[in-house]
């Protein structure tokens, strides 16, 4: 009932097609208070975010972040993972991609229409 720190491999080996993991997936189907720890935990540069959803909810990431599954140390956490494929390959594009989606967010109404568009 733990997972150490990891990354999902490039080729997902599914059957009938293997699948890209670009994107990685966790969706909490047990209730946080059945269990003891269990916490998904991504690390950041030198941090760490934790997670441990109510059923149902669920956390993306790169499939590339390196992350894990702490001990669980009561109860039994049930989780579903999956992964996503994106339509941009290159991870490097796809996060150039999220970085000038979360300036213009950021930004908000204070950028320009011909400036957002061309963002």
């Amino acid at each position: 009932m733990n997972y150490g720190v990891h990354s999902d491999a490039a080729i997902m080996p599914v059957q009938p097609t293997p699948v890209r993991s670009d994107v990685s997936c966790t969706i909490f189907l047990a209730d946080p208070a059945s269990y003891e720890g269990g916490e998904l935990v991504a690390h950041l540069g030198g941090g760490e975010v934790t997670a441990k959803g109510k059923p149902g909810s669920a956390v993306l990431y790169p499939s590339t972040m390196h992350r894990e599954a702490r001990q669980v140390t009561k109860g039994e956490r049930v989780v579903a993972i999956d992964f996503i494929e994106s339509l941009i390959k290159d991870h490097v594009k796809r996060d150039i991609l999220y970085d000038l989606g979360e300036v213009i967010a950021e930004e908000g109404f204070n950028v320009s229409w011909e400036n957002r568009t061309r963002l």
